[in-house]
């Protein structure tokens, strides 16, 4: 159980670890769920359907700006993306529970041909989703990119790429 902590004295450091060495900035890792009772586990391949509800409940699904597009098409794409690339060989689904139910999930993949043309291990964190209230979500989220980020380490990547919508 550990996640993000931008208010850590060691919170932003810098590191020459990148692979061009070049000098960069990264988050460092530290407890922030205390007390929480829920848990972040990696679902297989099969597993991603049953995310249907969790995947509904998202207060902001990709694309939610767009008000010439039906919320519901939005939603429907939405949940067939995360379905269709969860059942990628180079994915991870991670799923957090709380009280038996989904609260949020992460789906991140290896990326083959970056991984090749830059010559070290890359992976893009495809979706991050959460619910209930915001101080949930955000400790949810926390757990959630703290699997991701054990995962890349464990698959030896060592860049993740990720896109957010400031709005949500």
């Amino acid at each position: 159980r550990v996640g993000y902590r931008r208010d850590s004295p060691k919170a932003l450091e810098r590191t020459p670890e990148h692979p061009n060495d070049r000098t960069t900035e990264r988050f460092s890792m530290s407890p922030c769920l205390r007390g929480e009772s829920f848990r972040v586990e990696r679902l297989a391949a099969g597993e991603a359907a049953g995310l249907g509800r969790l995947l509904d409940r998202i207060p902001y699904p990709p694309y939610h700006y767009l008000s010439e597009v039906p919320p519901a098409a939005i939603r429907a794409a939405f949940r067939a993306r995360v379905e269709r690339m969860a059942g990628l060989p180079d994915a991870a689904l991670f799923v957090a529970e709380a009280d038996g139910e989904p609260v949020g999930f992460a789906l991140a993949r290896s990326l083959a041909w970056d991984s090749e043309i830059f010559g070290f291990p890359c992976a893009r964190l495809e979706a991050l989703g959460t619910v209930g209230e915001e101080a949930a979500r955000r400790r949810t989220a926390c757990a959630l990119l703290a699997a991701v980020e054990g995962w890349c380490r464990a698959a030896e990547i060592v860049t993740l790429h990720a896109r957010a919508d400031l709005e949500a």
